[in-house]
């Protein structure tokens, strides 16, 4: 955008100094024609002044001899005039009777005049104007006339620019407005254009991700549905055909089912609140330090027979403000999902940070490839490198989509760094306190 505004600007000046050349010569041109009409008009008054002189001169004299010296004595008249020579030819038209230059002059093109006396041509006069050289007086009003039209241009260019530039902050002020309500509370008076458009195009990509997402979810719904209610509609069909009661470890396998339907509902319905912005919380002061030993304790308890080696560090005790439960939430999704993959080794590291509490979840596992870290925190994603883990559940992915946005309704970040082969790093980040 800037790139392009800069050859629009070059091309105006451009524009602007061809026009302004273009004024300067046609007002050489229109003053150099006016110039040459009126010395025609001049040229016809000398020619009619000298050919008056010559008569009168001959009507008192009788013939030509002794006109060279008159001419001689009248000298001045030439420059006068603007006369560059005067030539007086007799009556045939060839014989120079008298002759009077004007020296240092050049001499433009003339026409013989015919002197009458009583009707009879008794001679010629033939008289040569001056060239007339192009001076300072004659470029003057050019430059004058360049200069103005030049100013006068710059002007409407530069009030054309501030016209565009309050129009395009004004455009620009109302998208950000509307396409971002939340940033417009402290936003600045001037918005750049180019802010506004990159701020569009990110829309744009946004809502061709959440159309993905949206025909992507019923889908992804549907195959989570899929299995505990083809279990549920095969353990009642095949006890409505034998025409017995259900035993009760089938029964139990129902439960399970339902409350697997149940959690799936419950955690959709969770993650739409916090990503509307509606999920409700119950904020309190509390330790995260000792809900992070609570949670790692009662899931570490399980992989016991797994050889786990497990390591915490811990700088002091870190109180926050925040929704326990769902905090709680959060912890119990990251150390699963390290559970779940870790191999042999799990670290947690909990500190204070730049004024926010930090939680580290480290595993040793396969890691994660990098073309799939953009996606850790979409719902229903499951990593190809869980294929290749243990034998646990892989559970609905919808875990860590869960924690992200619980941590962002808290004010706090979740990020994810993986070197393929060398394990994942999962790093939590809390305020203190947001109101």
């Amino acid at each position: 955008m800037k790139r392009n505004g800069l050859i629009g600007a070059a091309k105006e000046k451009r524009w602007l100094a061809a026009f302004t050349v273009l004024a300067g010569m046609v007002t050489f041109l229109g003053m150099q024609w006016l110039a040459a009409d009126a010395n025609q008009v001049e040229q016809r008054a000398s020619q009619l002044f000298w050919n008056g002189y010559a008569k009168l001169f001959y009507e008192s004299t009788g013939s030509w001899s002794g006109l060279g010296e008159r001419l001689g004595t009248d000298r001045f008249m030439l420059s006068e005039n603007n006369v560059a020579s005067v030539t007086v030819y007799d009556r045939d038209g060839r014989t120079v009777a008298a002759e009077l230059k004007n020296q240092g002059t050049r001499k433009a093109a003339a026409r013989k005049i015919a002197v009458l006396s009583d009707n009879v041509i008794v001679g010629f006069t033939q008289i040569h104007a001056a060239k007339q050289k192009v001076g300072s007086k004659e470029l003057l009003p050019p430059l004058v006339v360049m200069l103005l039209v030049y100013l006068l241009g710059a002007g409407l260019l530069r009030q054309r620019k501030v016209i565009a530039e309050r129009t395009e902050d004004r455009i620009a002020l109302a998208i950000w407005k509307r396409s971002a309500p939340v940033k417009s509370e402290n936003v600045e008076s001037k918005v750049k254009l180019s802010e506004a458009l990159s701020l569009i195009e990110e829309l744009a990509q946004r809502a061709k991700r959440l159309e993905t997402v949206r025909r992507t979810m019923v889908a992804d719904i549907a195959h989570e549905l899929r299995t505990p209610i083809a279990v549920m509609r095969t353990q009642l069909d095949n006890a409505i055909q034998e025409g017995q009661p259900l035993p009760l470890s089938k029964t139990v396998s129902l439960h399970d089912e339902t409350l697997r339907l149940t959690k799936l509902v419950r955690d959709l319905q969770e993650l739409s609140l916090a990503e509307s912005g509606h999920l409700p919380l119950n904020k309190h002061w509390f330790s995260l330090t000792k809900l992070a030993d609570s949670v790692v304790e009662a899931l570490v308890v399980g992989t016991e027979e797994q050889e786990m080696k497990f390591t915490m560090k811990k700088d002091l005790d870190i109180r926050i403000y925040a929704d326990e439960a769902r905090v709680r939430q959060i912890m119990i999704n990251l150390v699963g999902n390290a559970l779940q993959h870790a191999r042999q080794e799990l670290r947690v590291a909990i500190l204070l940070e730049d004024g926010q509490a930090l939680l580290v979840i480290a595993d040793d596992g396969i890691g994660i490839e990098e073309e799939e870290l953009a996606f850790v925190f979409d719902r229903f994603y499951r990593g190809s490198s869980k294929v290749r883990t243990s034998n646990r559940a892989a559970g609905l992915g919808l875990g860590l989509a869960i924690a992200q946005q619980f941590a962002n309704v808290h004010g706090g970040t979740i990020s994810v760094s993986s070197e393929y082969g060398n394990g994942a790093t999962f790093a939590l980040r809390l305020p203190i306190m947001k109101d």
